[in-house]
């Protein structure tokens, strides 16, 4: 069963790993934690009534589920991946705001690029927020996602783009259609 558990976790996590998610794999990830959560409570009573000391002596393999929705619900898939992709999201962002003229202009490039962890990525820089946005490809459901470097001193609240502060100077941002 814990294997079972790790699984749905490994698929929710990879939804939860991009920002904004990966809407068609949390949908995956999530039909299949429903009947599995509901088995793994169900064989957890069920073990305590009829073994509570065999429950109690292998309390580790119990903690894991609980452990995992933790994870899920701190946001760690998403902070570590960022985290993993960071050196590369800094140079991207350096040389897209070099290339604005300290973002003077409007500039964006021309095809989808591979930025760290995340393949396929547009960057814009978007002189009103002053701010490098790094748009990841197929996340959100009626929005896309993305990390956005402000070089303003204040979060950007008056755009229909929805920033929040993740590390630094580093946000994430929902972007509206």
């Amino acid at each position: 069963m814990q294997w079972v558990v790790v699984i749905c976790f490994a698929v929710l996590a990879w939804a939860q790993s991009a920002p904004g998610g990966y809407f068609s794999w949390f949908v995956f990830g999530a039909l299949w934690t429903f009947p599995v959560g509901v088995m793994w409570i169900a064989s957890l009573v069920f073990s305590l009534r009829r073994e509570p000391r065999a429950v109690r002596a292998a309390w580790r393999s119990w903690i894991v589920a609980p452990s995992l929705v933790l994870l899920l619900a701190l946001g760690v898939p998403l902070r570590l991946r960022f985290a993993a992709s960071l050196p590369a999201l800094r140079a991207v962002a350096e040389h897209a705001w070099s290339a604005s003229q300290q973002g003077t202009r409007e500039w964006s490039t021309h095809e989808p690029r591979r930025v760290g962890l995340y393949g396929g990525c547009w960057i814009r820089v978007d002189p009103h927020t002053r701010s490098v946005i790094v748009e990841a490809p197929d996340t959100g459901w009626l929005d896309s996602g993305g990390f956005a470097y402000v070089h303003a001193n204040a979060t950007p609240t008056d755009t229909p783009d929805r920033y929040r502060r993740l590390w630094g100077r580093w946000h994430q941002v929902q972007i509206d259609f």
